[in-house]
């Protein structure tokens, strides 16, 4: 997908102004000649979708800013991005951090399994062709706020930029069974979340998947306390690698309820083992598109980049 919009330009051009980056630099940046990006910010020439995205972590605004959305969407009070990104030394490590659906895979207890049949084949019809037959929370996935609260918005008339942001991962793996993730824990980690859009919990269930463990209703979860100052932390969405942010014994879906109505997305069942403690990436968790989806399953993935030291970075 390509981006030529007029606005797109002009914003483009008052963002490198403010931050007083010539158009040379710019176009060094991006790799191409000056003359290419001149005509980018003219309006002239296409821009791919994977450099939206680049130059919207650049300048550490949105892309719905970007693409002409409201002005109090850029975010500029976010955490800057690491020079080594600025200056594009490193090319961007892609993490998926998503199950694979399956008809074998865990599923919330009551939720039916999937269903993976081929309707299309090679030798008959000339193509191949599935017919997939999910529950709308089916492996890692998306919660809407709809999911739990009768006025709720569901996930196809939220903007695409709730779906991806700056996250952190936090491990509460070592924590005891049956723990509780605090407000007061939280408040420990200030800096970190408050700089994010996005909190994930590592609790270790990643590794139960596939197994009966996988279930067991052991793996930490926040109480409404520590729920409520997640919401107070102006986040977009919080996530997890177990199947729930309430325990299954949990009835009353605190955590859950108090999230959602503070406007944030609840994404579970995420594979967070190649990312633990990483406070440094781009996450991307695009839901299924589909009317009235009070959740959906996603394909998750984290972008960062490693940093070397700074003799080695000299040395590149």
């Amino acid at each position: 997908m390509d981006v030529i919009l007029p606005i797109f330009s002009q914003r483009l051009k008052q963002l490198r102004r403010d931050r007083k980056i010539t158009q040379k630099a710019m176009a060094e940046l991006l790799g191409k000649t000056e003359r290419h990006y001149q005509a980018i910010e003219a309006g002239c020439i296409n821009v791919p979708a994977t450099q939206l995205i680049f130059l919207a972590g650049y300048f550490q605004t949105s892309v719905d800013y970007l693409l002409g959305g409201d002005p109090l969407s850029q975010n500029l009070e976010k955490a800057p991005c690491p020079a080594a990104w600025k200056e594009r030394k490193l090319p961007p490590m892609i993490i998926d951090l998503t199950h694979t659906i399956t008809p074998e895979m865990p599923m919330y207890p009551g939720s039916a399994a999937p269903s993976i049949k081929p309707t299309g084949s090679l030798t008959r019809d000339g193509f191949r062709e599935t017919q997939l037959t999910i529950a709308s929370h089916t492996g890692t996935h998306m919660d809407a706020p709809s999911h739990m609260l009768p006025r709720g918005s569901t996930l196809e008339v939220l903007p695409a930029s709730q779906f991806c942001g700056r996250a952190v991962v936090l491990d509460v793996s070592d924590l005891p069974p049956r723990s509780v993730i605090t407000a007061d824990y939280l408040r420990e980690q200030n800096g970190t979340i408050r700089s994010a859009d996005f909190v994930l919990f590592y609790t270790g269930w990643e590794r139960k998947w596939g197994t009966g463990a996988y279930y067991d209703d052991d793996f930490p979860v926040p109480d409404q306390e520590a729920a409520k100052y997640l919401v107070s932390c102006g986040l977009k969405g919080v996530g997890t690698d177990a199947l729930s942010v309430d325990t299954l014994r949990d009835q009353q879906f605190l955590a859950h309820k108090t999230l959602l109505d503070g406007g944030l997305v609840i994404l579970e069942s995420l594979c967070l083992k190649k990312v633990v403690g990483r406070t440094d990436l781009m996450l991307f968790a695009l839901p299924l598109k589909f009317e009235n989806a009070d959740g959906a399953p996603v394909r998750a993935i984290a972008e960062f980049r490693d940093f070397p030291e700074e003799k080695e970075m000299e040395a590149l």
